[in-house]
């Protein structure tokens, strides 16, 4: 278990990913092509999506949940149970 953690503590994993990725994306740039910035800004958007999921939606997610259940619970004493 110690050892696959110690693969992302080690700065050469992410050395190689890195240099990986620019070796693979390199060429397509000097072709002029534009895919590379497609990934880039959907790679961006995924990451900030998922940022802000982590910090503000969740919460928000909660807070919908609780007012469902209040909403419900006044219903049904309100109007009873119908099953």
């Amino acid at each position: 278990m110690l050892g696959a953690f110690s693969k992302f503590v080690n700065p050469a994993f992410y050395t190689t990913a890195f240099n990986g990725m620019l070796t693979r994306t390199a060429p397509e740039v000097r072709a002029g092509k534009f895919m590379p910035a497609i990934k880039f800004m959907m790679a961006v958007g995924a990451i900030g999506y998922v940022q802000e999921y982590y910090a503000i939606g969740r919460f928000h997610a909660a807070h919908r949940k609780h007012e469902t259940e209040h909403a419900l619970a006044e219903y049904k004493a309100k109007h009873g149970s119908a099953h």
